[in-house]
C-alpha cells in the first residue's frame, strides 16, 4: 500500500502560513503606506481645490471691480460731456450777446454817421446846387 500523497496539503499549509506571515509583515506596511499616500494626496487635492475656489473668488472680484471701473468711467465721461455741452452753450450765448452788442453799436454808429452826413450835405447843399446849376447852364450863378 502506498502512502497517500500529502504534498498538496503540505503546500497548501505552507502557502497559508506564508500568506499570514507576509500579510502581517508586508501587507500591513504596504496598506499603511498606501493609506498615508492617500491622506497626503487627499490633503493636497483639498488644498488644490481650496486654492482653485480662491482663484475663482478673486477672479469674480476682479471682474466685478473692472465692471465697476468701466461704469464709473462711463459716468465720468457722460458728466464731462454734459459739462462740455454746458460750457459750449455758455460760449455760444456769450458770442450771440457780443454779436448783438456789436451790431447794436454799429447801428448806432451808422445812424450817427448818417446824421452827420445829412447835416454835412444840408450845409453844402446850397453851394452844390449853385455849382450844379452853373455847370448845367454853363455860367456862374
Amino acid at each position: 500500500m502506498s502512502l497517500p500523497d500529502y504534498t498538496i496539503i503540505i503546500q497548501f499549509v505552507i502557502f497559508i502560513l506564508t500568506w499570514m506571515i507576509i500579510g502581517r509583515l508586508l501587507f500591513k506596511q504596504i496598506a499603511s503606506l498606501l493609506e498615508e499616500r492617500t491622506k497626503r494626496t487627499g490633503g493636497a487635492r483639498q488644498e488644490a481645490e481650496r486654492l482653485l475656489a480662491k482663484v475663482e473668488e478673486l477672479s469674480s472680484e476682479y471682474q466685478a471691480r473692472v465692471e465697476e471701473v468701466k461704469r464709473e468711467a462711463r459716468e465720468e465721461r457722460e458728466r464731462m460731456k454734459k459739462e462740455a455741452l454746458k460750457v459750449e452753450k455758455e460760449i455760444v450765448e456769450q458770442a450771440k450777446q457780443d454779436a448783438a452788442r456789436t451790431i447794436s453799436d454799429l447801428r448806432v454808429r451808422l445812424e450817427e454817421e448818417s446824421i452827420r452826413v445829412r447835416e454835412d450835405f444840408r450845409k453844402k447843399a446850397p453851394e452844390l446846387s449853385r455849382e450844379l446849376v452853373s455847370q448845367v447852364l454853363g455860367r456862374r450863378m
